[in-house]
Formats: structure tokens, C-alpha cells, sequence
């Protein structure tokens, strides 16, 4: 027991330090940094007297304050207690001129106030490790007393990372050097751990130590190798975290429920794309885009829906569209199945709850058949992106583009393509290879590859290269038929309705083939070949049907899914005739199923018809093009009639919930609803009149 207390003070000690060692480089760097052109910080990039003194004093102040709490001087908390008020106080006017940056500072120093003052927990939770009070393993002991001080300067160093270099300061050599500085303190104050675990995880450390070798590789630009020991750092964080109990609780949590373990994930991924998104180095012009619209299209990337409220291909630099092809590529695949595959690499396992959650997101019967799904997806996903890549780079090179250019672009819209993204590196999306059969054709491929469903796919591939392979599954039977049949469907209506709207003036060949095209891609995947603004009324009810159907499960796109569009109809029929059970291919379907469909299909009428309601008294405009933003945005289509760039705050807000809703929706409200109980408590029936 005496033991135990001897190391929370020692914890409470070194956190303390922590806490002032990365207090001091933020403050410093901020009053450099910060914007305040008629206030006494100044303006940004330029240190006056009274910055350059505050930055002596604070820095004086800090070495005595960390020298204090590692002695164990009682006055060290309440000094730096006062230290961490000043520097929130004089930081609180440039809040008027620089929200961003001198947000962060004071939103930090809040939180350590808070911490040190109330005692609410900012980086003092409880890491002791269960084992620690059986055993003496020199990791555990370690954790027990360094791993909250550890985990808040990994912290710092991050944040001063993104405010620093992620906002357009990396080629100052004070902030460089400033960074650099805490960095290198987080490195050395992990040592230990990573000596730790080297003899229990060697596999681990090496992922950990490869971005510090990229770091020294990279030395010769600054950014870069800063960047990459960003990277280290959040890898040794998310170690660290994952060693304590309140980690364990966490994943324990979202283990038993798959649904919000999806919807969180897909969250986390979309707030780390707006936020790189919305650093200068992102935009065209260096001057970084509004935190709304850097939202907007981070969750039009992870969503794979290809709405833009600016135009990528201008607005955004390379970097920028770097950050939107992994958000899709991160979004297309998954979190979880990304997370599994990564841990196969690394010879790892999930755990037994992991992989009931992975088995369950998968649909599939067993544990070993969702890690041969995992494997398969992600391999199947590279090698038709690679395919796909090489075939649009021969396209581009024929429409003139440079070689680089034209293997970047070949890249892009592969995986935009396969993903059913939308996104592309023109203005007018794909209007370019209106005459170009064979590019279309090679888009729709990718597309229609990428919106059956990897259950399909793996189905499908065995069925085809083993010779002894069991029929195929009535899932798979039916994707394939109602898929057709919507591309036909759409090709031919499309083609009668467009025949001298949108496809006049291409030839007798062009009209089928765009046709067929904009059939395919109409549903889930948002490119266009023609002008949307020529099409004809009628031509956008059939598309505003056809993008509200959408894809098929387990694909990369969105909609209610080809199958419970096919469990409705069938419904349908079944009610027709009074019969009183549901058969498809001699199958009968589950009730559960057929609950589940209904549930999907008017929970996404009722989002769809809420948001249309919001947007009509918000926007303005027609009814006829909020409704196609809307069914577009829930279908993670991306096709618009163009309205979407001249939407207001609110407006653009609506649309963000609707895609993500139209992303984890059915999926979603598939799982939850999956997980009842079957009740075992009779009622009689009565009658009730319907219809």
C-alpha cells in the first residue's frame, strides 16, 4: 500500500513538470505567432519587446517550476497553477483576431487550470494497470508512474505541431526549432517504454521507430520531417492509451456495439480530415479554407458521397488532395476491417469481442471467415484500384496530360471511382471523356465493382475459379439481378428523356455510352460525363429513385441497398397474393429481415423529408433541387443540380448530417435493430386496420 503511494506521487510529481514543459513552448510560440496587430503581441510572425520578455520570463519560470515538482516542493502545483491563469489571461484578447491559435492555447491552459484547481482529470486519470498489484513487471511499475506525464507532452507536441506547422508557420526557423524542442523532450521521456516493449512487441516498435527514420531521412524540409514525428508521437500516445484500464473500458464498450463503434470511428476520421483540410498547406493559395467548408468536404470524403462546396481541383493544393483521396480510401474501406488488417500485419488478433464486432460489421458466420473477408477486401480493393490506375493513366496520357500528371490523376480516380467517391481532379468532373468510350467504360467498371458488395465479389471469385465451388448464395443472386435491372432501367429511361437534353450533339455511339454511364454512376458513385444543368424534369425524379436505392451492402456506396429494395417488392407481392411468408429463390426470408428493410427505407424517407423541410425554409430555392441535393446527399450519390456551392451555414450543416447519416444509416440501424431479443411473452392477436 505504502508502495502504491509512494508512485501516485511520484505520477502527480512528474505530470505536473509535464504540464509545465508543454505549457512553455505553446505560450512562446504563441506570442510569435498569434495575430494581433494593434494589441501587444503584435502582428503575426514578428516578436516585440514585450513578447521576447514574457517568453524569457516564462521560460525561466517553467525550468524552476519542473525542477520543483520533481523534488517534490508542495508549492510547485499552486505555482504553476498561477502561471498556467496568466498565460490564459493574456491570451484571451487575441481571441478577436485569431480564433484558431489563440483558441487552442487558451482552451489548453483552461484545461489544466481545471485539472490542477478542481482536480477534473486532464491527463490524472488512473492508468494503474490491474496486474501492477500482483506483479512487479518493470513496464507496469513504469506506466503506474510516468505514463499520464508522458501522455500529456506527447499531447503538447501535437497540438504545437498543428498550430505551429499545420498553420503556415513550418518555414520559421524559431517555430521549427521551438517544435523540435518538444519533441524531442516527448522522445526522450518515452525512451523507457519503447525499451520495454521491445522485448515483448518488436513488431510494434518498429511501426513506432519507422517515422523517426523518415524524420532523419526528411531532414532537408523541415515540414515534412516534423510531420512525420507527428506521427511517431501519436503512435507512442495511442500505445500508451491502449495500455491503461480506461482504454480497455472504452474498447470493451464499443466491442458490444458494433453500431456505435462504426459511427464513432467514421467521426474520428472525419474531424482529423477537417482539420487537416483546414491547414494552409492545404489550399491552393496558402491561405487555408473556412473550418465549415473543410468539414463540409471531410465528410463528403470519408461518406464517399463527392458533394463540394468549393472546387477541389483550384481550391485544394496536392496536399489537399492527398488528405481527400485517404479520407476516401479510409472511408470506402472501413475503420474496422482497415484496423483488423493491420493488426493480421502485425501477427496480431483483435480479441475475442473484436472479433465477435468485426464478424457482426461483416456479416459474416464466424470469426475466421471475417479475417479471410478482411484480407480479401483490402487485397481485392488494391488490386482493382491498381488495375484501374494503370487503364486511366493510358486515358489521361491520350487526352494530353503530362506523365506524372496523368499517373496522379490515373491514382485518383481509381480509387474515387472504386470507392464510389465522385471526386475528381476536373471542375466539370468527367465531361472530358464524353467521347472517350473506353475511359467511361473503365469508370464504370470500377464503379460497379465497388457498389456490389465485397461479399459479392468474394462469392463471385470463388464461384468462378474454383471448380467445385457450392452455387451461388441468394444474397449474391440477388444483387447481381436487381443490380442489372437498375442499370438497364436507368440506361433506358435516361437515354429517352436526355435523347436532346443533356446528350444532344453527341454522336448516334456517345449518347449510348454516356447514357449507360450516367446509369451506373447515377446510383452511388456521383460522376458526370454531361451537363447536369441541361437535364430534363422527368430525367431528375428518375434519378432522385435511382440515387435513394443506391448500392449494395458491404460495397463502398450508400442508398437503402439493392436488397431491401428487393425484400419490399417482394413484400409487396407476397401481400398481393395473401401470402402470409416471404420467398425469394425458394428461400424463405426471416421476419427480422423484413422489419429491418421497412425500418431502413422509412427512417431514410423521414431524414430525407426532415431535411428537404429545413433546406426549403433556410435555402430557398426549388423543391425539385433541394429534394435531388437531399436523396443525393442520403444516397452519397454527390450529383447535384447546383445548388450545393451556394448553400448557406445551415444548409451546408443539414447536408453534412444527412451524408453521414446516409454513410452509417442503414448499416447501422441494421445492427441495432439486429440485436434484439426474442421475446417470450405471448399476446393475442387483434385486428387492426392498415391501408
Amino acid at each position: 500500500m505504502v508502495e502504491r503511494v509512494q508512485h501516485s506521487t511520484k505520477s502527480s510529481q512528474r505530470l505536473i513538470a509535464a504540464r509545465v514543459l508543454g505549457s512553455a513552448p505553446m505560450v512562446i510560440m504563441g506570442q510569435f505567432v498569434v495575430h494581433m496587430p494593434m494589441g501587444f503581441w503584435g502582428p503575426a510572425g514578428h516578436s516585440n519587446s514585450f513578447g521576447f520578455y514574457y517568453s524569457i520570463a516564462t521560460a525561466f519560470l517553467s525550468i524552476v517550476l519542473v525542477i520543483a515538482a520533481f523534488k517534490g516542493a508542495s508549492w510547485a502545483r499552486f505555482v504553476s497553477s498561477l502561471l498556467f491563469a496568466v498565460h490564459l489571461s493574456f491570451f484571451v484578447p487575441p481571441l478577436a483576431s485569431d480564433t484558431v491559435i489563440a483558441g487552442v492555447i487558451v482552451l489548453w491552459h483552461l484545461l489544466l487550470l481545471l485539472s490542477q484547481v478542481l482536480g477534473l482529470g486532464f491527463g490524472q486519470v488512473s492508468e494503474e494497470p490491474a496486474q501492477f498489484i500482483l506483479s512487479k513487471n518493470p513496464i507496469d511499475e513504469w506506466l503506474v508512474t510516468n505514463a499520464p506525464a508522458a501522455r500529456h507532452l506527447l499531447m503538447a507536441s501535437l497540438l504545437v505541431t498543428i498550430c505551429g506547422i499545420g498553420f503556415g508557420y513550418g518555414k520559421l526557423d524559431f517555430v521549427v526549432w521551438l517544435v523540435l524542442s518538444l519533441h524531442f523532450i516527448a522522445i526522450l521521456g518515452c525512451l523507457p517504454f519503447w525499451r520495454f516493449l521491445f522485448f515483448h512487441d518488436r513488431r510494434m516498435v518498429m511501426v513506432g521507430l519507422l517515422p523517426i527514420l523518415g524524420a532523419v531521412l526528411s531532414m532537408s524540409i523541415a515540414e515534412l520531417a516534423i510531420g512525420m514525428l507527428a506521427v511517431h508521437q501519436l503512435v507512442a500516445l495511442m500505445l500508451l492509451w491502449s495500455r491503461g484500464a480506461v482504454f480497455q473500458e472504452l474498447v470493451d464498450f464499443f466491442f458490444r456495439r458494433p453500431a456505435a463503434l462504426a459511427m464513432s470511428s467514421f467521426a474520428a476520421v472525419i474531424a482529423l480530415g477537417a482539420l487537416l483540410l483546414s491547414f494552409p498547406v492545404a489550399s491552393a493559395d496558402g491561405l487555408g479554407v473556412s473550418p465549415l467548408d473543410a468539414l463540409f468536404t471531410a465528410t463528403s470524403a470519408t461518406c464517399v458521397t463527392g458533394l463540394i462546396v468549393v472546387d477541389t481541383p483550384t481550391v485544394f493544393s496536392s496536399f489537399g488532395h492527398g488528405v481527400i483521396l485517404g479520407l476516401i480510401q479510409v472511408g470506402g474501406i472501413g475503420i474496422m476491417v482497415l484496423s483488423a488488417f493491420a493488426a493480421l500485419l502485425l501477427g496480431g488478433r483483435l480479441g475475442r469481442k473484436g472479433e465477435q464486432a468485426l464478424a457482426q460489421l461483416l456479416d459474416s458466420s464466424g470469426t475466421q471467415e471475417a479475417y479471410r473477408l478482411t484480407i480479401f477486401v483490402v487485397f481485392s480493393t488494391l488490386a482493382i484500384e491498381f488495375v484501374g490506375a494503370v487503364l486511366l493513366t493510358f486515358s489521361f496520357l491520350h487526352h494530353g496530360l503530362e506523365l506524372h500528371h496523368a499517373i496522379w490523376r490515373g491514382i485518383f480516380h481509381s480509387i474515387s471511382a472504386f470507392c464510389n467517391a465522385g471526386f475528381s481532379l476536373q471542375t466539370d468532373s468527367l465531361v472530358m471523356f464524353q467521347h472517350d468510350p473506353f475511359a467511361l467504360m473503365v469508370f464504370s467498371v470500377l464503379i460497379t465493382l465497388g457498389g456490389i458488395g465485397f461479399l459479392v465479389l468474394a462469392g463471385t471469385w470463388r464461384w468462378v475459379v474454383s471448380r467445385h465451388a457450392p452455387p451461388l448464395k441468394v444474397h449474391i443472386k440477388v444483387v447481381l439481378g436487381i443490380s442489372t435491372i437498375l442499370v438497364v432501367t436507368g440506361f433506358t429511361l435516361y437515354l429517352i428523356g436526355e435523347w436532346n437534353s443533356s446528350l444532344a450533339g453527341l454522336s448516334f455511339g456517345d449518347k449510348l455510352v454516356n447514357a449507360l454511364f450516367q446509369s451506373v454512376t447515377l446510383r452511388t458513385a456521383g460522376f458526370n460525363s454531361v451537363d447536369m444543368g441541361a437535364l430534363h424534369s422527368g430525367t431528375s425524379i428518375m434519378m432522385i429513385a435511382l440515387m435513394f436505392i443506391g448500392a449494395s451492402p458491404g460495397g463502398t456506396g450508400g442508398g437503402i441497398k439493392t436488397t431491401t429494395l428487393m425484400v419490399i417488392l417482394a413484400s409487396i407481392r407476397a401481400t398481393a397474393f395473401g401470402e402470409n411468408r416471404l420467398i425469394i429463390d425458394r428461400q424463405k426470408i426471416p421476419q427480422r429481415v423484413i422489419f429491418r428493410s421497412m425500418a431502413i427505407a422509412a427512417m431514410a424517407l423521414g431524414i430525407m423529408f426532415l431535411a428537404i423541410f429545413i433546406l426549403a425554409f433556410s435555402q430557398g430555392g426549388s423543391i425539385e433541387s433541394l429534394a435531388f441535393e437531399v436523396t443525393s446527399a442520403i444516397g452519397t450519390v454527390g450529383l447535384s443540380l447546383g445548388i450545393t456551392q451556394n448553400l448557406q451555414p445551415l444548409g451546408k450543416l443539414v447536408i453534412i448530417l444527412v451524408m453521414f447519416a446516409g454513410r452509417l444509416g442503414p448499416l447501422t440501424l441494421a445492427l441495432l435493430l439486429g440485436r434484439s431479443t426474442e421475446s417470450r411473452v405471448w399476446y393475442p392477436e387483434v385486428r387492426f386496420l392498415v391501408g
